[in-house]
C-alpha cells in the first residue's frame, strides 16, 4: 500500500513539472537569384531556422527569437548551414515580420508577405504559437551589404522588392530530460507494485 501511495505521489509530481520545451521552426521559401561562394544561381530556396520559444525577446515594437540553427536549401546547388547568426522577428505595431541578422543593428534580409491581411495576422502574433503558411509578395534585401557566411561560402541574394515568399512557423514540444526521467521512474514503480500484487 505504501508503494502505491508513493507511485501516486510521484505521478502527481510529474503532472506539476513542466514536461516540455517548445521548439519553433521558421521556414522561408521563395525564388531568388544570387551567388554562393562566387558561383551564381537563379532558383528556388528554402531557409529553415530553429529556435526556442523560451528565448523570445521583446523589443520596442514586437519580438524576435535568435535561431539555434539555420540552413538554406538552394535548388540545384545544395544545402548549407549558416555560420552568421540569424533571427526571426515580428513587429506587432506595423505587422512586419521576417528574417534578419542577429544582434544590434542586424539587417533585415527577407520580409514576409505584407498585404493588409498578412499585417493583421502578424500584429496579433506573439511568436509562441504557429502561424502560416502565409504566401505573397515580400522582399529580399540588404544581402550585398552584409556578410552572410555559410558552410558553402558567402551567400548573397540579389535585392528583389516584389519577391514571392512563403512563411511558416510551427511549434513542436520537446520532452525535457527531467520529465522523461520522472516518467520512467513512475513506470518502474507501477511495474513493481503490479509484480508484488501477483506474487
Amino acid at each position: 500500500m505504501k508503494n502505491l501511495i508513493g507511485v501516486i505521489c510521484l505521478a502527481i509530481l510529474i503532472q506539476s513539472i513542466p514536461t516540455a520545451a517548445s521548439t519553433i521552426t521558421f521556414v522561408f521559401e521563395g525564388d531568388g537569384a544570387g551567388s554562393l561562394n562566387g558561383g551564381v544561381f537563379d532558383s528556388s530556396y528554402t531557409i529553415t531556422a530553429k529556435g526556442d520559444t523560451d528565448h523570445r525577446t521583446s523589443y520596442g515594437s514586437g519580438y524576435y527569437i535568435n535561431h539555434l540553427s539555420t540552413s538554406v536549401d538552394i535548388a540545384g546547388v545544395g544545402v548549407f548551414d549558416f555560420i552568421t547568426e540569424t533571427r526571426t522577428f515580428v513587429n506587432t505595431t506595423t505587422g512586419a515580420s521576417g528574417f534578419s541578422i542577429a544582434g544590434l543593428g542586424g539587417r533585415d534580409l527577407i520580409t514576409a508577405p505584407r498585404t493588409p491581411a498578412d499585417q493583421a495576422a502578424f500584429k496579433a502574433w506573439d511568436m509562441l504559437s504557429p502561424i502560416g503558411p502565409i504566401s505573397g509578395l515580400g522582399k529580399l534585401l540588404q544581402w550585398s551589404e552584409s556578410s552572410i557566411n555559410t558552410s558553402g561560402g558567402l551567400l548573397i541574394f540579389a535585392d528583389q522588392v516584389d519577391a514571392n515568399v512563403q512563411f511558416t512557423a510551427t511549434i513542436s514540444e520537446v520532452p525535457t530530460p527531467t520529465a522523461a526521467l520522472l516518467f520512467a521512474s513512475a513506470l518502474i514503480g507501477l511495474a513493481g507494485v503490479a509484480r508484488r500484487r501477483h506474487s
